[in-house]
């Protein structure tokens, strides 16, 4: 049995990391995070890191990186020391005590029609149907590579993703579009996507990169695709809660970020709202709304309402 007091930062990385690689999709983030966390912790022991040094190596740390990158470190020293009491190798986790830097807003960039047009046919053959799933349902690039026919109910029209980021499965529900175009690539292998010589894709970095290039589109990832789905669906009148449930969030928080898209439907909706049971107030302020109205219109139009008076107004109302 280890003693807490003698317990090393090698020792808790090292159990963490046996219990990454059995129960975590990103692993490897892990393990980039734990090699730059070791160039300052390596070597002491888990009561030398106070939330004092974890303060020294954040301010130090960001001149190197971004803030969003320290923090990704801090939150995997922090989830290390998590596991580590959990497995009685440490008593107090000091990164709870250490402040996390301010992050802006998430980026999202979608794409535009023109853009999915060039996209698609700049893309190889293997490549090509890859990109309309990830378009048309928002699965992850993880996801979609690790699709198996197994996971593809036809008969339910229902996409069993079962190895997502966070560990949960969920369903997504297969489109006519989405059907077809999955029906249409041939079962050589267990996995769905495979190339011309009938092995799975395992990677497609490359041929992504290169297919972006050859589209002329500029500040593009994969996982992008994952916004363009998310903004379309927003933008066509899509619940909050749908959009959330479909891309898997944990959180509506997550989903949040694409509700501006959908200001023209939420000014739809207050427009069908009649509560005030017929009764109006016609005063000062309705001019001005009209007024306002008429503006839109060339100064011709524009200019009628100046000969309206309010007494008229009045007389319109029921």
């Amino acid at each position: 049995i280890v003693k807490v007091r003698e317990t090393t930062f090698e020792q808790i990385s090292e159990a963490y990391m046996e219990w990454a690689w059995a129960n975590k999709q990103s692993a490897d983030r892990d393990k980039r995070s734990i090699q730059t966390l070791a160039r300052w912790f390596g070597g002491r022991q888990i009561t030398a890191i106070t939330p004092l040094a974890i303060e020294k190596y954040k301010r130090q740390r960001n001149k190197e990186v971004c803030g969003s990158t320290c923090n990704r470190e801090l939150a995997c020293l922090k989830h290390m020391f998590n596991k580590a009491i959990f497995w009685d190798m440490a008593d107090i986790n000091p990164v709870k005590k250490v402040r996390m830097f301010k992050e802006p807003p998430g980026r999202i960039r979608y794409l535009s029609h023109d853009e999915i047009t060039r996209l698609l046919d700049a893309a190889t053959s293997h490549l090509k149907p890859i990109i309309k799933i990830a378009l048309l349902t928002g699965m992850r690039k993880s996801e979609i590579l690790r699709l198996t026919w197994k996971d593809l109910d036809f008969e339910q029209q229902i996409i069993h993703v079962r190895n997502s980021k966070n560990g949960e499965a969920r369903q997504i529900a297969m489109s006519n579009e989405v059907e077809d175009i999955l029906c249409e690539l041939p079962q050589v292998h267990k996995q769905v996507f495979t190339r011309a010589d009938s092995n799975p894709v395992m990677n497609i970095q490359t041929c992504f990169e290169r297919a972006v290039r050859l589209a002329q589109i500029e500040d593009f990832s994969f996982h992008d695709l994952r916004h363009t789905f998310a903004s379309y669906m927003m933008m066509n009148g899509a619940e909050l809660l749908t959009v959330s449930r479909i891309l898997g969030h944990k959180t509506i928080n997550m989903t949040l970020r694409y509700a501006h898209l959908s200001s023209s439907y939420q000014r739809e909706a207050m427009n069908k709202l009649h509560i005030l049971n017929g009764h109006k107030m016609v005063t000062r302020p309705v001019l001005k709304v009209a007024q306002r109205r008429l503006s839109r219109y060339p100064a011709t139009v524009a200019g009628v309402v100046e000969l309206v008076d309010t007494r008229d107004l009045k007389s319109l109302a029921p």
